[in-house]
């Protein structure tokens, strides 16, 4: 059995589930009770769709058996340190994106309600780009790192609330998720002449990048991202033509690099880090910089997972064993337990065994689209699993609330199913 098309009473979709999935993507962008409220009612629908369709077949699916083989480890460890009742259900709810992915599979096996996620996704980065390059135009001032700081401008009181929300979100929204949308509408303007207009999202979506905001891992992230979009259209070019494309990337990496954006973003790692580095262990709590905490927070990390390598602590066990190494080793500035790398985070709390887990969850979408008879389908899901991936090793990208819900909904909607909905049904 594939995952390469359905068609059918959940195939066909209906128009209130789509603008159910449209309002739960924009209230990603804006409102974190409104994303649960929504996320709640999502999985009630879906509870109901699967009681009437019953389509089981998707559990046998790679993604779901992944994710059912991550909560049931998961589960696992938490009964060995005896919690099964409430702390057990928190450490479920941590991880609730990749938990998503199977109960909301029979919602998105309709292209309908796919188009909708993306539509509405679409939709909220054209704002919220729109509002980010605007504000550096007119004050010169990027939106992230200075999320936070109110912004000097004089807006209307509805349009400086939705301003300021995107202003507060900038770190997210340019994150994976701006990522995806440069390279999947580069990769389907370039493929077809009827959508070349989504080069519009291309380029805006490259000048906030590296313009209106300064985050740095995406900068980098970029870069790995076009390496990936080089390779691909190489491969059937004249060598002629591969040369010419190589130079083009290598000017725009080079422009890229002398913007005083990214120039400055590199210095401050660089000094930062030197600081951090040079400053004895015990007095490294006073370090206040960006750099100079994620190195801190991984160093604090890399002790848990030493201290339990293969199981880990268990989820609901792992905060209050990083606060306790952090004051072991002279205590840290914010009092919280997220090592700003997932994969610290997963390896301290579930263990080898939980990475391993972790990571089979994204080879699993890449083996079950690579089932699929897109090209520009598989080539866009593999752009955002480089972003996604990489974008670990520096941030949460799955147990933070927006960056884990926009996760989820890249990966139903590019991991699961074929945009062709004219595909043959599933067999029973």
């Amino acid at each position: 059995m594939t995952a390469t098309g359905v068609h059918g009473p959940l195939a066909e979709g209906h128009r209130a589930i789509a603008v159910l999935v449209a309002l739960f993507t924009a209230a990603v962008f804006l409102s974190t009770a409104a994303t649960n409220i929504l996320a709640g009612v999502l999985t009630l629908v879906a509870a109901v769709q699967w009681a009437r369709y019953k389509p089981w077949w998707l559990l046998r699916q790679p993604i779901a058996l992944a994710c059912i083989a991550f909560f049931g480890w998961l589960l696992l460890r938490e009964a060995l340190d005896g919690e099964l009742g409430r702390e057990a259900l928190q450490a479920v709810n941590q991880f609730r994106p990749l938990l998503f992915l199977v109960l909301w599979a029979p919602l998105f096996m309709a292209v309908r309600h796919r188009r909708a996620a993306v539509a509405a996704t679409l939709a909220g980065l054209l704002l919220f780009m729109v509002t980010a390059l605007a504000g550096w135009a007119t004050s010169g001032r990027v939106f992230y790192p200075l999320a936070g700081i109110p912004y000097p401008w004089s807006l209307p009181p509805v349009l400086d609330a939705l301003a300021f929300r995107f202003f507060d979100r900038a770190p997210d929204l340019a994150g994976p998720v701006l990522l995806l949308t440069i390279f999947g509408t580069l990769q389907l303007a370039l493929d077809e002449r009827r959508w070349r207009w989504l080069l519009v999202f291309a380029l805006l979506g490259t000048a906030v990048l590296f313009a209106a905001t300064a985050r740095k891992s995406s900068q980098l992230v970029f870069l790995a991202c076009a390496a990936l979009f080089l390779f691909h259209r190489l491969r059937p070019v004249s060598l002629r033509g591969r040369l010419g494309w190589a130079l083009a990337v290598l000017a725009l990496a080079g422009s890229l690099a002398m913007l005083p954006v990214v120039r400055s973003g590199a210095q401050r790692v660089w000094t930062e880090s030197v600081q951090t580095l040079s400053t004895p262990a015990q007095q490294r709590a006073q370090v206040g910089t960006s750099s100079g905490l994620r190195i801190m927070y991984w160093e604090i990390a890399l002790q848990v997972v030493q201290s339990a390598p293969w199981l880990g602590t268990g989820e609901s066990q792992y905060r209050q064993r990083f606060l306790a190494q952090a004051d072991a080793m002279g205590g840290i500035r914010y009092r919280h337990a997220n090592p700003h790398n997932e994969y610290l985070h997963v390896a301290g709390s579930l263990g080898a065994i939980g990475l391993v887990l972790y990571l089979a969850v994204h080879a699993a979408a890449a083996v079950q689209a690579g089932r699929l008879a897109s090209p520009a389908q598989r080539r866009i899901l593999a752009y955002y699993l480089v972003a996604a991936l990489l974008t670990a090793v520096a941030n949460s990208q799955v147990i933070d609330m927006v960056p884990g819900h926009f996760h989820a909904l890249a990966l139903l909607v590019l991991g699961w199913f074929a945009w062709d909905r004219r595909a043959p049904e599933e067999p029973a």
